[in-house]
């Protein structure tokens, strides 16, 4: 048997029995014959005799000792002895020098510290157990504090490398001595007994020293817990082995608030340091000790010092009842540590509260943790009543960019364990932002869901992804449609097989198809297309089923279910002619390869009699071709039908084949780039085709009667003539690589209507005119389509061929500007073929979403239009109407148009021009034109191509240079900006409407929304140098007119078509850049070095770089300085804040520079400059005006002193238009400041006013000191006297915006007075006593006048204005009480008395209804209560005058009743 060994020798021997070792070694060899007896241990020293005589039996052996009485006999007798002894010092020394030699023996000594016997003779003991020698001892006043010293000093002996138990029992020697101090009825010096246990701390083995520390709340009393907890204290900084037990030793100690805070303080700083699995520990004592009034600033410092690690693999395949513990300890340890934030959080509002704002405080996205997503998802499980806010949170966090897909990533991928704790949370949330109109926080839902269903091995999680996603499909909301599709569409192409067991549920959405568009039932089609023929072993079974839906689609005589059945088909052909990489899988069986060409020979016969389907068919399958997924028989069978068929449908021979015969208007051979040249000899045949299908009355589109169907099988539309086109070309760079075959269309001539025709137009009927139309509309689409297929070749000839192409597209566009302008109500030949807006609710094919409604030309929403505007809407209605697709442009400032013909001729439009009259706007046609491809833009950077004309003997004979002209490059500038701004998703002012809309805002994108962001955004860099070249090209033209006309920049010159059209560039350009450099992606990980390479592109414009390696800083403060020079030649407002924000995007990215400063003097210098229209008149107008805010905004936001810039504004530049000409008068420095625009200006004066004022306190939370609150007073004060002026502004603009505005920043400024002005004065009122008073009478005297503004109200009946009264004075009732409490804090109650004011009007006029009324009662409505500070000379003299000691009262109780102290 293993007995404990100690340090310390024996000194003495025991008195026992004689033989006492003999006996026990008798006892172990006799164990086996039966049960020995327990021996009485024979002491003959003076412990021994004492307790002997006292009924205490000290037994030898591994025996338990024994009482012979009750304990508190026991205690009794031995307290008698030792009193009648003659010296009490020396028997207490003698006792405790025995005591220390019986428990010499590590038996003995065990014994003495567990429970005693009671023997059997004893009959009026308590029990059968008593307690412990020690313990009895420890209850004597005599021997108390030796006892102590003695077990107290016995604890250094136990070191870590000796065996502190005594394995029969198991006992804990250290913790069995301490339990000797624990709730003793009396304790006669505690402070000496608590100073013992710490002197053994520094001496003891650290499982000592935790059992010490353990011990103490125990045993110390209540009036020695601060001085504990202030030497535990030091334990904290000295042993990082200790903070654990320290921490819980401290919190069952009851500490003063003080103290609290500095062992808190002291906790706080070990967390950097501290060990993982200690942080739990740390966190809940931390948390437990928090109050409402520190609980952000403590919170917060956890938060910064709380660090997860992120480099852990991810999940691990693991069964549902697995235990947690046996998880990875990392895991695990994470799940302690939230677990304690959860329980304080459930249990303690303030906790969740200090959380929830933590997070909101951090503002930029580097800050940002993996620890915060877990908080707000913990956050959402424990305070149900705080779902909505936290899920407004959390949107708002991904709106402004601070919560990014790498947090998430991390989140999921390294604590996956841990985060699946919180699955309903987290899709609860996912739910909740998939459904929001923001395209930023829809994509981060849709990150959830996918690394959701990633990181989760669980198939019921997975399930539960999936089934969430599948509702998000039939919720009928296009926004959560799409999405869900999306994240299906990528896990379905990246990981099928963990998809393919939920199958079942996705293709339950197939009953549901016609709620669906046709670019979602392409993704819909292409999901169970991969599942089904792409994963044969898991969803064979679902092939059948794809295959009766297509065929049941396509046999439909709806054009909408026909063009289902034409994209599922085309779907289910992608996938089983996949193409393998090779070594991956077996090539095309014959028998796939024969159902490939059935399938595809179905879908074109079936659709072959309805030309929106046929040409959808050309356009879905070039679309796959393109991508050269296609096995490579597939591609060739294809290729070789197509290229037969097109030559027999479209194309005419010029020589062989004359085109003659009456089609209805002149026929021509036009747009030729082939006339001295033989190549081919080919003319495309689209007059005749467009005469013909009107004969036929197929009306390019509509199905054919069934009567004259067998008649008419053979007509070709000419709409399907650009898709056939389209999978031509792409057949032929699949099978080529080259254009060689084909190339001879690029310069063929059309036979087309006679260019003569159009000048004829008025005379024309009106067939005559819209068939007319209908060619101009066809050849814009396929000179684009030529443009698409040929702007790939490098070949001089080709490439000014191209640019000669560009030219004709922008003749025939004025051409059709004229044409439509005569021609109103007409129904333009459809172009893009993927989408439903042109179909109607009977399937008929139309065109309801083009510009044919007459009835609300020129109409604003909420006014009758006008006479002139309704004459207008009579002749050309279709000039302005507003229903096609404009909902991917970013309108909150581009509110020019992007067209010299779209500038408007109204005064209000900003920048505007004037354009010939009856011009259409043909953006307004977009819909109808078929897309350029985004490498088209190639072309930009073609510069000069030099085309040599030979003669009959193929001499050159001249030499023609071309290049790209201002109407080219508009019109390819104004499609890429678009395409930019649709891909490349740049912030939250972009909002999805949940209102049903009649044009998909995918329409006209469809190639475009193939290509990732990504891919988007590399293309646009590798474009970056042409546009920068256009851009120095655009400035170097104002530059030089600025020069010429010696600096002015609105000087002659300024009003011609090429100004204009030059203006317009130069704002599509900085447009174009804007939606590249301020795209969200740029701020992801992964995408850095996409903008490193951009910011080179700027910076090797200044020669000045060099050739040198640059820094992301370098590179951040050249490329800044490259584009901040382009704001001289700005030569229009719109543009100028286009270049400001895109100077603002490049800052924002940059992590090292700081240019806040140099933006707010460009805007300010921007808001000094005088900004004319084209007839040389100040800009004005509602859309100059939201240009104007944005800019005032822009200067706000980046100026270093907000508070002083709005300060300057209304002391300088106000008076200064107060002085001006009443109607033409303008501010002489801020010359953007008029009567006109004074709205503008006073909201947003007042708008940054209470956000400075909020967003002080939100950065200084966590400061203290007489500095900053001497600081926030003057702050204070400078706030004050703005909104003081602001308000008094009111007399002179009595506007109902401004009252408006007054009204409703005014209640936001008196509540952040009184939430953090108020107890600010609190405490500066004794000491600057006279600043206070000044501040109050100063605010008194502006709720004053918005007192005066809310009877105003009242008396005008403006709803508008009512609405916002009951706030406001609520607000001023508060502040009056709110004064009132304060100077009586402070003794100072003869400073202040109540009165009831007057009802005056804006002016200060009392109102006449009151004059008659002498009952206060009648008017308690319209009395308020305000307060009244010592002044000198009143400041209005409505109120009556008290002198101390004194009371006037005047003869009407609407005046103001005083009291005096």
């Amino acid at each position: 048997m293993g007995k404990a060994r100690t340090k310390r020798k024996s000194a003495s021997t025991l008195e026992t029995t004689p033989g006492s070792k003999r006996s026990k070694k008798l006892a172990r060899g006799s164990a086996n014959q039966g049960p020995s007896q327990p021996t009485v241990l024979n002491d003959d020293s003076t412990f021994g005799q004492l307790v002997k005589d006292a009924g205490f039996v000290l037994m030898a052996d591994n025996s338990p000792n024994q009482l012979s009485v009750d304990q508190a006999m026991f205690q009794q007798r031995l307290s008698k002895a030792l009193k009648r002894s003659s010296d009490l010092e020396q028997i207490v020394e003698e006792f405790t020098s025995g005591i220390q030699n019986h428990i010499e023996d590590p038996v003995r000594f065990k014994y003495s510290l567990l429970p005693t016997l009671t023997s059997a003779e004893c009959e009026s003991a308590r029990g059968g157990n008593q307690d412990s020698l020690m313990r009895l001892l420890l209850g004597i006043d005599e021997l108390q504090s030796p006892i102590i010293n003695v077990l107290l000093e016995k604890l250094p002996e136990f070191m870590e490398d000796q065996d502190m138990f005594d394995h029969s029992d198991a006992a804990n020697l250290p913790r069995l001595i301490l339990n000797q101090f624990q709730w003793l009825d009396r304790v006669l010096n505690s402070e000496e007994m608590t100073n013992k246990m710490l002197e053994m701390v520094s001496v003891s083995s650290l499982a000592v020293q935790q059992e010490i520390i353990a011990c103490i709340p125990e045993v110390v009393s209540d009036s020695e817990h601060n001085t504990v907890a202030t030497q535990l204290k030091e334990l904290l900084f000295n042993s990082s082995e200790l903070t654990v037990p320290v921490l819980d030793a401290l919190s069952n100690l009851n500490l003063t608030p003080d103290l609290m805070t500095e062992v808190r303080n002291a906790a706080l700083q070990t967390l950097i340091s501290a060990d993982l699995e200690d942080l739990p520990v740390i966190i809940k004592f931390i948390l437990q000790s928090v109050s409402s009034a520190d609980a952000v600033e403590v919170i917060s410092q956890v938060r910064t010092n709380l660090e997860f690690p992120t480099n852990l693999p991810s999940a691990s395949p693991f069964t549902p009842h697995r235990k947690r513990g046996s998880g990875n300890k990392n895991h695990d340890n994470t799940l302690l540590i939230l677990d304690a934030i959860k329980t304080n959080m459930r249990f303690q509002k303030v906790v969740t509260e200090g959380w929830i704002k933590a997070v909101e405080n951090v503002h930029t996205a580097s800050e940002h943790k993996v620890i915060d997503i877990f908080i707000l998802l913990i956050a959402h499980t424990v305070a149900s009543n705080r779902k909505k806010a936290l899920e407004s949170l959390f949107r708002s966090k991904v709106r402004s960019g601070h919560f990014r897909e790498e947090l998430l990533k991390a989140a999921f991928s390294s604590h996956a364990k841990v985060i699946r704790e919180y699955f309903p949370s987290i899709l609860s949330l996912a739910e909740v932002l998939l459904r929001s109109p923001e395209p930023a926080v829809s994509l981060f839902a849709c990150c959830i869901y996918r690394q959701a269903f990633l990181a989760f091995d669980v198939m019921y999680y997975k399930q539960e992804v999936i089934g969430s996603l599948v509702a998000h499909i039939g919720s009928g909301f296009q926004g959560e449609i799409e999405a869900g599709l999306d994240v299906l569409l990528s896990l379905v192409e990246h990981h099928a097989s963990d998809v393919a067991p939920f199958a079942i549920f996705i293709k339950g959405v197939l009953d549901y198809l016609g709620n669906l568009s046709l670019p979602q039932i392409r993704k819909l089609f292409s999901i169970l297309s991969v599942l089904a023929f792409r994963n044969t072993q898991e969803c064979a079974n679902i092939q059948d089923e794809l295959h009766i839906v297509i065929r049941k689609q396509l046999s439909s005589n709806s054009p909408k279910y026909k063009r289902i059945g034409v994209i599922g088909s085309l779907m289910i052909v992608r996938n089983m002619a996949f193409r393998q990489e090779p070594g991956q899988g077996r090539e095309l069986s014959t028998e796939m390869y024969n159902t490939i060409v059935s399938l595809l020979g179905q879908v074109r016969s079936s659709s072959s009699k309805m030309p929106e389907a046929s040409a959808l068919f050309f356009d879905e399958l070039a679309n796959i071709v393109e991508q050269r997924q296609l096995d490579q028989k597939v591609e060739e069978f294809i290729g070789d039908s197509i290229l037969n068929d097109f030559q027999d449908d479209f194309v005419v021979d010029v020589e062989a084949d004359q085109v003659s015969g009456d089609y209805g208007l002149p026929l021509s051979e036009v747009y030729g780039l082939e006339a001295e040249e033989s190549q081919g000899g080919v003319a495309i045949n689209l007059l005749p085709l467009v005469s013909k299908a009107e004969r036929a009355q197929l009306n390019l589109g509509s199905l054919p009667n069934e009567e004259s169907e067998t008649d008419r099988s053979r007509t070709v539309s000419p709409l399907c003539m650009t898709p056939h086109f389209r999978l031509l070309r792409m057949c032929e760079m699949a099978q080529n690589d080259n254009m060689e075959g084909i190339d001879a269309l690029l310069g063929c001539p059309l036979y087309n209507v006679s260019n003569e025709v159009i000048s004829k137009i008025s005379s024309l009927a009106k067939n005559e005119r819209e068939m007319l139309c209908t060619c101009l509309f066809l050849t814009i689409n396929w000179f684009r389509e030529i443009v698409n297929a040929f702007s790939g070749l490098t070949d001089a000839e080709m490439r000014g061929k191209v640019l000669a192409r560009l030219k004709n597209i922008t003749e025939v566009q004025k051409h059709l500007q004229t044409c439509l302008a005569e021609t109103p109500n007409f129904s333009p030949p459809l172009a893009n073929f993927d989408n439903d807006s042109v179909l109607s609710s009977d399937g008929a094919s139309t065109s309801t979403s083009g510009p044919t409604n007459t009835a609300t030309v020129g109409s604003k929403r909420g006014r009758k239009p006008k006479e002139k505007e309704k004459n207008a809407a009579n002749t050309s209605g279709i000039l302005n109407d507003t229903v096609a697709h404009s909902s991917t442009q970013d309108t909150s400032l581009d509110t020019t148009q992007n067209t010299t013909q779209n500038r408007s001729t109204d005064t209000e439009a900003g920048g505007s021009e004037s354009v010939t009259k009856g011009a259409v706007d043909l953006s307004r046609y977009r819909t109808y034109f078929r897309e350029l491809d985004i490498d088209v833009f190639n072309i930009l950077g073609c510069g000069l191509v030099t085309k040599s004309v030979l003669d009959s003997e193929m001499h050159t004979r001249e030499v023609v240079v071309l290049k790209l002209q201002p109407p080219e490059l508009h019109f390819l500038l104004e499609d890429l900006s678009l395409k930019l701004d649709h891909a490349l998703l740049a912030s939250s002012t972009k909002r999805r409407t949940f209102l049903k809309t009649k044009s998909d805002k995918n329409t006209g994108f469809s190639h475009l929304n193939r290509f990732t962001p990504r891919e988007i955004a590399v293309k646009a860099i590798k474009l970056l140098p042409h546009l920068c070249d256009h851009l120095e090209s655009t400035s170097a033209f104002f530059q030089a007119l600025v020069e010429q006309n010696d600096g002015v920049v609105d000087g002659p010159g300024a009003n011609t078509p090429e100004y204009h059209k030059m203006a317009t560039c130069l704002h599509l350009l900085l447009k174009s850049l804007l939606s590249l450099f301020s795209w969200n992606g740029f701020a992801s990980s992964e995408n850095k070095s996409l903008f490193l390479d951009a910011l080179k592109v700027l910076t090797s414009r200044i020669k000045s770089s060099g050739r040198t390696q640059l820094t992301a800083k370098q590179l951040h403060k050249h490329a800044f300085s490259y584009l901040e020079k382009f704001l001289d030649t700005v030569p229009d407002l719109s543009s100028a804040i286009f270049l400001l924000r895109l100077l603002v995007s490049l800052s924002e990215h940059s992590e090292t520079t700081d240019n806040s400063e140099s933006i707010a003097d460009m805007a300010e210098g921007l808001l000094k400059r005088e900004w004319l229209n084209q007839d040389g008149l100040i800009e004005k107008g509602a859309k100059h005006n939201e240009l104007l805010q944005s800019l005032l905004r822009i200067y706000l936001c980046h100026t270093p002193d907000v508070l002083k810039s709005i300060q300057d504004i209304c002391t300088i530049a106000i008076p200064e238009l107060i002085d001006s000409n009443e109607r033409t008068g303008y501010s002489t420095t801020y010359q953007t400041l008029n009567r006109l625009t004074f709205g503008t200006y006073y909201r947003v004066l007042f708008d940054h006013l209470t956000t400075y004022l909020r967003d002080l306190y939100a950065r200084g939370a966590s400061k203290r000191g007489g500095h900053l609150t001497e600081e926030r007073l003057i702050r204070w004060s400078m706030a004050v006297h703005v909104f003081h002026v602001l308000i008094s502004l009111l007399k002179v603009f009595e506007a109902r915006s401004n009252l408006t505005s007054a009204l409703k920043y005014g209640r936001v400024f008196i509540e952040l007075f009184l939430k953090h002005g108020m107890p600010l004065l609190d405490r500066l009122f004794p000491s600057q006593r006279e600043e206070v008073l000044k501040l109050l009478k100063t605010l008194q005297q502006s709720t004053r006048s918005l007192h005066h503004v809310c009877s105003h109200s009242k008396v005008a009946k403006d709803v508008s204005l009512t609405n916002h009264v009951p706030a406001v004075k609520r607000n001023l009732e508060l502040f009056v009480y709110r004064v009132k409490a304060m100077l009586a804090l402070h003794k100072c109650q003869e400073a202040f008395w109540v009165g009831n004011l007057k009802n005056r009007d804006l002016h200060g006029e009392e109102i006449l209804s009151q004059q008659a009324n002498d009952s206060a009662s009648e008017n308690g409505d319209d009395a308020d209560e305000d307060t009244e500070l010592p002044s000198e000379d009143s400041s209005s003299g409505d109120e009556s005058t008290t002198t101390m000691g004194q009371e006037e009262k005047s003869d009407s109780d609407d005046e103001s009743c005083s009291e005096s102290f």
